[in-house]
């Protein structure tokens, strides 16, 4: 088995988008390894938290050119990678102001998830997403 190196891991956490499995399948490790190395050299969580970070940037750049796309493109695709982006937002971006929240509806009993967008003077995607599952 290979030593861990501070270079090594760090190496291993590029294009892993901060996930513990992926950073120990890069090393060929179990993700308790990548656990226990974090809680001794926890100044790589640093690291961990800017990859994730460069995903939600993608993420929030997909959902840009969904919106400024022309109505004759793939229509299925991007609405895929529409509900891709939306879903990591609202699960990673909590720190950037992205919420979710689930309304019930028991007349028609649909559930009804919401992803709230940051409000802000340079927001040209609007306030707020919606799905109807």
């Amino acid at each position: 088995m290979t030593k861990i190196t501070l270079k090594l891991f760090k190496k291993a956490i590029i294009g892993t988008d901060g996930n513990y499995s992926n950073i120990a399948k890069t090393l060929n490790v179990v993700r308790s390894a990548v656990t226990k190395y974090l809680q001794k050299h926890p100044e790589l969580l640093d690291d961990i938290e800017d990859e994730r970070e460069q995903r939600l940037d993608a993420n929030e750049d997909v959902m840009r050119k969904i919106i400024e796309m022309d109505d004759s493109d793939d229509v299925k695709i991007t609405a895929l990678k529409f509900k891709a982006a939306q879903f990591m937002l609202s699960k990673l971006g909590k720190k950037r102001g992205y919420v979710e929240t689930s309304e019930i509806d028991l007349k028609d009993e649909r559930t009804r998830i919401i992803i709230e967008q940051p409000h802000d003077d340079n927001n040209k995607l609007g306030s707020k997403f919606e799905t109807r599952p």
